[in-house]
């Protein structure tokens, strides 16, 4: 802990944006995570933490528009929502009552909790099931989660999303495609669909999880297609929709 402590100081006395530069961001009033936790989601830089939330925000609610209104939720789940990048960005058009947001790192949840008290936050274990109730969210998205869990993991949190999606409710949720294979995987995905290996950052999340669970994964879309088709209706998958990721959108319409 004192070692994150002071990797927090360090970075934050060198920050790539200043505290005067904030309000060029539109939840630049808001608080923002400590370094150690901005990093376990990629991004230690302020500037970097801020500016890729908001664009992953407006390229989700862009890729939403042909299936619902973000207005007309009541209820969202930002599942994997790690300390808040995307669900941040939120309540300029939904109200926060409606806004949810789960996690397997209870050091992000901790924060979340004490400086977003009007939104609902859990931490949740590695393997469902989740606290939520069956039917409860008109809209889960979850941005790289799938990126990074074995096949039978998987199939477990699609079972988890559809049921407690509302029926009707959309989910949204991204994968590494074949645009991002790396050698190590390109045999066993072009073979099986699906491809995995230790996650590269792995480091960083060993203190909660089990050995072997975080990985990097990718997805070949028409294994995407024929096996997430057994739990919901698949609507479209946008290649590179939310960045170098491609993104599923998805129906909860099956019985």
């Amino acid at each position: 802990m004192a070692r994150w402590k002071a990797w927090d100081r360090f970075i934050d006395k060198f920050p790539l944006i200043s505290s005067s530069r904030l309000g060029q961001y539109k939840t630049g009033h808001l608080p923002i995570p400590p370094a150690s936790l901005r990093l376990r989601v990629g991004e230690a830089s302020k500037h970097i933490y801020m500016i890729t939330g908001e664009r992953v925000f407006r390229r989700l609610r862009n890729q939403l528009k042909k299936y619902l209104k973000l207005e007309d939720c009541q209820t969202i789940l930002d599942w994997g929502c790690g300390c808040g990048r995307l669900i941040r960005n939120f309540p300029e058009i939904v109200p926060v009552s409606g806004l949810h947001g789960c996690d397997i790192d209870p050091d992000a949840i901790t924060w979340l909790k004490s400086h977003f008290p009007e939104m609902s936050f859990e931490t949740v274990a590695p393997y469902p099931p989740t606290p939520y109730q069956d039917n409860q969210f008109d809209l889960i998205y979850g941005i790289s989660v799938f990126t990074h869990l074995t096949e039978d993991t998987q199939f477990l949190w699609l079972e988890e999303l559809k049921r407690i999606s509302k029926k009707g409710g959309i989910v949204a949720v991204t994968v590494h495609g074949e645009t991002t294979t790396d050698p190590s995987l390109a045999e066993p995905l072009s073979e099986s669909g699906i491809a995995d290996r230790e996650g590269d950052r792995w480091m960083f999340f060993k203190h909660f999880l089990d050995d072997g669970y975080y990985r990097l994964t990718k997805h070949r879309k028409d294994y995407v297609i024929e096996k997430w088709s057994n739990y919901f209706e698949i609507l479209d998958f946008v290649e590179k929709g939310i960045g170098r990721q491609d993104l599923v959108i998805m129906r909860n319409s099956l019985k």
